[in-house]
C-alpha cells in the first residue's frame, strides 16, 4: 500500500470520498489503511474504497474492509467497495464473506 494510497472525491451528488487502496490489503498495511480509514469513518457522509488495483491481500485485509463496511451502516451513511480485483474476490470467496461485504 504506502505511497500508492490516495484519496479522491467521486462526482456523485453525495461527494464520497474515495480511498484507492493502491496494490496490497494485507496485515503489514493495516495499521496506516486503518487510521485513513477510521479518520474518513467519522467525517464523511460517503465513503469508498477502490480496491481496483489489490493483488495482495489477506484475512486482515479483509477483516478491515467489512470493519469499515459495518461502522459507515452502523452510522447510516453509504460505503461502497469499487473496482473488486481477482484478488480480493478470491479471498472474500475462500472467508466465505461474499454475502458480508457489499
Amino acid at each position: 500500500m504506502g505511497e500508492d494510497t490516495e484519496t479522491s472525491r467521486n462526482g456523485t451528488a453525495t461527494g464520497s470520498r474515495v480511498i484507492h487502496v493502491g496494490d496490497s490489503l494485507t496485515i503489514s498495511d493495516a495499521s496506516r489503511l486503518y487510521k485513513l480509514l477510521r479518520e474518513a469513518v467519522d467525517t464523511e457522509p460517503a465513503l469508498a474504497v477502490d480496491v481496483s488495483q489489490v493483488t495482495a491481500v489477506d484475512t486482515a485485509g479483509v477483516q478491515l474492509l467489512f470493519a469499515v463496511a459495518q461502522a459507515m451502516v452502523n452510522r447510516g451513511r453509504p460505503f461502497h467497495i469499487n473496482g473488486r480485483s481477482a484478488a480480493l474476490n478470491d479471498a472474500v470467496t475462500l472467508l466465505g464473506m461474499e454475502e458480508a461485504l457489499p
